[in-house]
């Protein structure tokens, strides 16, 4: 969708994020729902639309839903139905759509996070601003994620480049899947 790598991740932290005390991170939570000042962690997808239905049968309208927490009332026709609203995959690209086209009209970032929430300036910006803290966490550990994952990528093509070369060198016995020496003495 083009929009700043870590960026919807840290809108989903705010808005489901659930502390995880082993690794010392917030996570987004795809089982959410949110009804004023009210939040449910549901623990499955089922869990989750049954809550949708009983808040709806109660004649509450101004439901978030997802890791994204979309509105069903402002967002009437985001999704066909709740199983694709608590599809994690459907709730971010609905979002990431929504997004882009508040970015498409304010023509700032910034701005399109903090109207992502609230078009009424002080809630529009108190959101921003805890958007953008999280956001600067985030791409600081998603570059030291990407770090270590492309050194890990690189240590293993390193050891099965060295492998092949001892395999094509004869240094490695048939059939071994480790590059040890062979038993074999130098003529």
């Amino acid at each position: 969708h083009r929009i700043p790598g870590d960026l919807l991740r840290a809108i989903s932290v705010i808005e489901t994020g659930r502390w995880d005390a082993a690794t010392e991170r917030s996570y987004p939570w795809p089982w959410t729902v949110t009804s004023g000042k009210r939040h449910w962690y549901l623990k499955t997808k089922k869990a989750a639309i049954s809550k949708v239905k009983t808040l709806v049968a109660a004649g509450v309208s101004n439901i978030d839903v997802g890791c994204m927490q979309i509105n069903l009332h402002y967002h009437p026709r985001a999704f066909n139905d709740l199983k694709a609203a608590f599809d994690p995959s459907a709730n971010v690209d609905y979002a990431a759509r929504y997004l882009k086209r508040l970015h498409s009209e304010t023509r700032s970032w910034r701005r399109a996070v903090g109207r992502y929430h609230s078009s009424t300036p002080q809630r529009s910006r108190s959101y921003r601003n805890k958007v953008y803290r999280i956001f600067r966490v985030e791409r600081r550990l998603g570059a030291v994620e990407r770090r270590a994952a492309a050194k890990e990528r690189y240590q293993r093509w390193r050891a099965e480049k060295n492998a092949e070369r001892a395999r094509k060198s004869g240094q490695v016995k048939v059939g071994s899947t480790h590059p040890t020496l062979s038993a074999q003495t130098p003529s």
